[in-house]
């Protein structure tokens, strides 16, 4: 399978606006990918803070150099999702819908 599109191929397709509850699930489906992510970056993060805590004394520099890369991409990815407005926006929505979610519920 090419890992590039043929330019006639994408030049015949007609752009089509998806309709509202395909965009809502979209939006949903991003904002579950991020919340997975960010649960999956905190145990990276933790794993790494346990790791050198059991280990520092006997840990070589190459593996501490290895850490931190992992500790400052893992930073410049939340980064780069903080500044996503949109992404941001949609998480405030659905974390308000949650809540109500659960206000509505009866006991």
């Amino acid at each position: 399978m090419p890992w590039h599109t043929d330019a006639a191929a994408e030049n015949a397709q007609v752009a089509i606006r998806p309709s509202y509850p395909q965009c809502f699930s979209t939006v949903s489906r991003r904002c579950a990918q991020v919340r997975v992510r960010a649960a999956v970056q905190l145990l990276l993060v933790q794993a790494c803070g346990e790791i050198y805590g059991a280990h520092r004394s006997a840990m070589p520099p190459a593996a501490l150099a290895t850490m931190l890369q992992l500790l400052a991409s893992v930073s410049a990815h939340s980064r780069g999702v903080d500044d996503d407005q949109r992404l941001r926006h949609a998480i405030a929505l659905a974390q308000t819908e949650d809540q109500a979610r659960l206000a509505r519920r009866t006991p």
